[in-house]
C-alpha cells in the first residue's frame, strides 16, 4: 500500500467520518429533503444532538442562500459545505473529521 492511502486510513480510525446527505430538484436546485448527517467513528447524535442539530442549520444556511442561479453547481456546494463543516467541528470540538458531503438531483 502507499504511504497516502495508509495516511487517509490513518486520519479516518483517528478522527471518523461524516456524511452529508441532501436531497436537490434537479431544476431548481431546492432542497426537497434532509440534510442528514451520518458519523462513523466521530460522534453520535446521542452523545452531541446540538452540535449536530448545528452543523444540519450550516448546511441549510448555505444551501438557502446561495443565489438560484448558483443552487446547481454542486462541486461548488459540496466543497463550501465540506469547508464550512470542517472548521465548525475544529472550533467547537477540535476535531477532524473527514466530511463527505452527497447531494442527490431528484
Amino acid at each position: 500500500m502507499g504511504d497516502l492511502i495508509l495516511r487517509d486510513r490513518r486520519h479516518l480510525s483517528e478522527e471518523g467520518l461524516v456524511v452529508v446527505l441532501t436531497v436537490l430538484n434537479n431544476q431548481t436546485g431546492d432542497l426537497l429533503s434532509g440534510p442528514e448527517i451520518i458519523s462513523r467513528g466521530f460522534i453520535s447524535e446521542e452523545e452531541y444532538p446540538e452540535l449536530i442539530q448545528e452543523a444540519k442549520n450550516r448546511v441549510l444556511e448555505i444551501l438557502t442562500q446561495r443565489p438560484v442561479e448558483d443552487r446547481k453547481n454542486w462541486p461548488e456546494i459540496q466543497k463550501e459545505i465540506r469547508k464550512a463543516l470542517q472548521r465548525f467541528f475544529v472550533k467547537s470540538i477540535d476535531r477532524r473529521p473527514v466530511v463527505l458531503p452527497l447531494l442527490i438531483p431528484m
